[in-house]
């Protein structure tokens, strides 16, 4: 990779998390200031519901052109169209959130989130043109990266500004940066800076542009276990992601407090992890056992969580401790799952079966969103539980492979 594309890796990665803070992290806070129950919490969360079938909107973007899919200036117009679509929907977000209209914010958030899938799953497939497996590697670990760390800077600023500004001109300025980056891609795009086109996919995609239910139905079974540990791992991220802002808010911690010790403080823990992480030896055993490993200590991390207190520096010691291990958690398992991906030749229907199955959990939390942030015992034992499956799940894929090779 040259420092060009390292650089516009980074930078699309960090603009791909910023919409899911609008309308998932920074949306359930507004409404929590605004005193609503729990049980309209829950009912909000039909806001993700593009996030349930991104899987389908992936499926339609790949088989929807008749030539070059696999072209990266193709996947940067996707991407040009979705950031200007966030910046109107941000925009019109924000004038729902100042005169608290209900159904306004439903519909533009509903909207917002569209935009935000069709920009990420262009971006994969803009990172996939690379024909080097060395390449897809780096390229989707530095991404992984640099979404999380996106995340969390984010998070940690608009938190620190919102006393001051209000919850209005965030949205505003959340905007204008869309719109910004919207019109410079295009611009790049003009230009022809995307010319990469992987011939192996452009066969593919060719080929395999009617879709096949036979096929897929053939690949759920072969990849089950593979689906399964996606789908544990995922889920436990995806329940403590929604309501750990809101249960520390319940302990009484301060917008600025929460940005310090959640994300400023947790920001340089994590970014540690992934690093020793990025380090580990990409062998595909070596990467599933200490995948394995990083799971179950994050799984072991929950637990501190479920009986902290509001005291700063007992909260910097939790933090520590989840960071870390959410670090080496991620990147391994990132860095897996492409290894696992890559090595067949239906990469890009894999793919979409695992985004098939993020769909599916998403689905099932934003029912349960009500009964597990009713109780901290419920949210933080479920994670773990499910953090347990995961090892014992990707256990099985290391015992299934050891037989296949013997």
């Amino acid at each position: 990779m040259t420092l060009f594309d390292k650089a516009l890796t980074i930078l699309f990665s960090v603009l791909s998390t910023l919409p899911s803070l609008l309308t998932l992290s920074f949306f359930n806070l507004w409404l929590k200031d605004q005193g609503c129950p729990k049980s309209l919490l829950a009912s909000f969360a039909i806001i993700g519901l593009p996030h349930y079938f991104k899987s389908i909107l992936a499926l339609v973007m790949h088989h929807l052109p008749k030539k070059g899919p696999a072209d990266q200036e193709y996947w940067a117009r996707w991407m040009t169209g979705s950031l200007l679509v966030c910046s109107i929907t941000a925009w019109f977000l924000g004038l729902s959130l100042e005169k608290v209209m209900y159904r306004p914010l439903i519909f533009w958030g509903l909207f917002l989130n569209t935009a935000a899938v069709f920009f990420q799953k262009a971006l994969y497939f803009y990172q996939i043109c690379d024909e080097s497996p060395e390449d897809r590697d780096e390229q989707t670990t530095l991404s992984r990266i640099s979404y999380r760390w996106g995340h969390h800077f984010g998070e940690f600023c608009t938190l620190l500004a919102v006393s001051y500004l209000g919850w209005m001109k965030i949205y505003q300025v959340y905007s204008a940066i869309f719109f910004i980056f919207g019109i410079w891609l295009w611009r790049l795009s003009k230009k022809k800076i995307f010319h990469k086109k992987a011939a192996h996919l452009d066969r593919q995609s060719r080929q395999s542009h009617h879709f096949s239910p036979r096929l897929y139905g053939q690949l759920i079974w072969e990849h089950r276990y593979f689906l399964l540990a996606i789908f544990s791992v995922v889920s436990s991220d995806t329940l403590i992601g929604w309501h750990l802002h809101l249960y520390l808010r319940h302990l009484g911690l301060s917008y600025t407090s929460l940005a310090i010790v959640s994300k400023g403080w947790g920001l340089i823990i994590y970014t540690l992890g992934a690093s020793l992480a990025y380090k580990i030896s990409a062998q595909r055993h070596t990467l599933c056992l200490y995948t394995m490993i990083a799971t179950l200590l994050h799984g072991f991390s929950f637990i501190p969580l479920a009986f902290a207190s509001s005291n700063f520096y007992t909260l910097l010691m939790i933090f520590f401790m989840k960071n870390i291990t959410l670090g080496l958690k991620s990147i391994l398992f990132l860095r897996f799952t492409t290894h696992y991906i890559g090595q067949y030749q239906e990469r890009v229907e894999i793919y979409l079966l695992s985004s098939a199955t993020r769909s599916l959990l998403m689905f099932i939390v934003s029912l349960s969103a009500g009964w597990v942030g009713a109780s901290k015992e419920r949210l933080f034992g479920l994670a773990f539980v499910l953090s347990l499956s995961a090892f014992g799940i990707m256990n099985e894929m290391r015992s299934y492979w050891a037989e296949s090779k013997s």
